[in-house]
């Protein structure tokens, strides 16, 4: 009996989670298995918005998840998740199984949705024999490997985390050496571990790494040729994980932590694997904006003349929305024509905000398009402004290399709908949500999901928006540059 904990939301759950779940180990090995009627019961209580219930037919486990979207606009809708427990096939009908509802579940204040359109995908199969990862049954209970638990059922957010003594709950909020088992750090890591690990890894970056698409189909698998002996060497083992993460070139594919068997809490810096092309291209623009004080962090309003005035956000969270409204009142108060949003130094944030600051300032209805790359699904969610937007500006975005995650689809959104000219560098792009991992060794990190933010014509906005007009980092920070820039463009289209 391993004891569970919460260490971000210690009440959320409290009271309808057991105080400790049971796992299993067979002849001496360090693998964990656990009750996937067990399981099932745990993922039930973490998803609010709906839950599972398991069957057998003819040597079938059919799982099935009951959402309930809570939206007039579409139906609860039940998934479906068999395993052949002969073949130890694995089947999803759609990928949205074991995520979170296809509706976001979200009270906005200046937007409502009014038209939501899906898009079904293809169901895809996993043969769980091919990564060793199959169901053991004994006494008529179904017992699966306690990783395999997350991939199955756990979400982009949801998930538990084993230590080799206890298990926590969703620790995405909180990297640290808390959640590591310092009982082990000096005990060498076994082969075991490290081979399940393996596997674990083939399975996640063949078919949920939401940037796979683009690659070649055999990115991990071309990886662990050249490096399997390194993988499989306990004092380079971790390290060969960071490696793998530095080379996929995607920002939103990141190491966090060791797993406890190591003295460190995370990889040092190191030559041998550098980041790819855009992740270095990335890190280098913001060093350098660092060095230079070039990003203001938060949001920041500053008039640059009578009638020019520039809105800087650097990220997206709750607050920026209610920020940038006044941003805009005060805009409005000042008699401004022309509002520069700058985005150039913004690296993500919340989703669900940046829709609210475009319902600030259009009523035009605008496509939300989420794609999944598992099953290539499509939702298309239509939402329009519920506020009087009575702001008459001429508005103008920055860019730069920076520009990543929702700063890369708010300038995609202010340019497509509200024909704002691109000023400064392409963006980074980042079009995929962050899915958080953990691996049989213990490793904490994040990747690209399979859910993804495309145009309103379904096209890919994962490697960045290119600009209309090209100016450095430095350039955009003039503030004469930037008004000469303005009325360059202003003078064009009068002409």
């Amino acid at each position: 009996n391993k004891e569970l904990y919460t260490p971000t939301q210690p009440d959320q759950y409290l009271g309808y989670l057991p105080s400790a779940l049971e796992l299993h180990f067979q002849n001496n090995s360090e693998i964990p298995y656990i009750d996937i009627e067990l399981l099932i019961d745990v993922f039930s209580t973490l998803y609010f918005n709906g839950s599972f219930e398991s069957s057998v037919d003819k040597d079938i486990l059919i799982i099935e998840h009951h959402v309930d979207h809570n939206s007039t606009l579409i139906d609860d809708v039940t998934y479906t998740l068999t395993i052949d427990l002969n073949t130890s096939v694995v089947t999803y009908s759609h990928r949205q199984f074991g995520q979170y509802e296809l509706f976001p579940a979200y009270d906005p204040s200046f937007y409502e949705y009014t038209h939501f359109e899906l898009i079904e995908g293809t169901p895809f199969s996993i043969d769980l024999t091919t990564y060793y990862y199959e169901p053991v049954i004994e006494d008529d209970i179904i017992y699966i490997p306690f990783e395999l638990g997350n991939i199955l059922f756990g979400s982009n957010w949801v998930f538990l985390y084993y230590n080799a003594k206890e298990i926590f709950i969703q620790p995405t909020t909180n990297f640290s050496a808390v959640i590591r088992n310092t009982d082990l750090a000096d005990t060498r890591l076994s082969d075991e571990l490290m081979h399940q690990t393996l596997q674990h890894m083939r399975i996640l970056f063949n078919y949920f790494h939401g940037v796979h698409e683009y690659g070649d189909g055999e990115d991990f698998e071309h990886f662990i040729r050249h490096y399997r002996t390194r993988f499989l060497f306990a004092p380079d083992h971790y390290r060969m994980i960071y490696a793998n993460l530095a080379r996929l070139d995607d920002l939103h594919t990141s190491y966090m932590i060791n797993g406890s068997y190591s003295p460190f809490l995370t990889i040092p810096p190191s030559s041998d694997f550098m980041r790819s092309d855009r992740t270095q291209a990335f890190n280098n623009a913001l060093k350098e904006a660092q060095e230079l004080n070039l990003c203001y962090s938060g949001l920041r309003y500053k008039k640059l003349n009578e009638t020019i005035a520039v809105i800087e956000i650097s990220n997206i969270t709750e607050q920026t929305p209610n920020q940038f409204k006044e941003a805009l009142d005060q805009a409005k108060e000042d008699n401004i024509e022309d509002v520069i949003i700058d985005l150039s130094c913004n690296t993500g944030g919340s989703l669900l905000h940046t829709l609210e600051i475009m319902a600030l300032i259009t009523e035009q209805p605008l496509s939300l398009v989420i794609r999944d790359s598992a099953d290539h699904s499509v939702r298309n969610i239509t939402y329009q402004s519920t506020v009087d937007t009575t702001y008459d500006f001429n508005y103008y975005v920055l860019t730069s290399t920076i520009t990543y995650s929702a700063g890369n689809y708010l300038s995609y959104l202010l340019y497509e709908y509200l024909d704002a000219p691109l000023i400064g560098l392409p963006t980074s792009g980042g079009a995929s949500s962050i899915r958080f991992v953990s691996v049989p060794s213990g490793s904490l990190f994040s990747m690209s999901s399979t859910t993804q933010l495309r145009t309103k014509d379904n096209e890919s906005l994962e490697f960045g928006i290119n600009v209309d007009i090209d100016l450095s980092l430095i350039d955009l920070k003039n503030n004469e540059i930037l008004i000469d820039t303005i009325a360059s463009i202003k003078t064009t289209l009068e002409d």
